[in-house]
């Protein structure tokens, strides 16, 4: 059950980080910031923790808002 609480507050603040990206991004930026979005896969957990994919939640939220990927 404490799961499903954390899992709702994570996916009510990516939704606030989006919603906060959206207002204070222009379209045109919008769009430029995933101009060359990339997926990257790192194996060994010390460099996963210095690694990045990317893409955050909130940009994982906004391409399946658009469609362009699916949860």
């Amino acid at each position: 059950m404490l799961g499903d609480t954390h899992d709702k507050k994570t996916v009510i603040d990516d939704g606030l980080s989006l919603k906060s990206w959206l207002c204070n991004t222009p379209l045109y930026l919008q769009l430029q910031w995933f101009d060359t979005v990339e997926n990257v896969d790192v194996s060994v957990k010390l460099k996963r923790r210095r690694w990045t994919s990317g893409i955050t939640a909130r940009d994982a939220l906004y391409l399946e808002k658009l469609g362009v990927i699916l949860s």
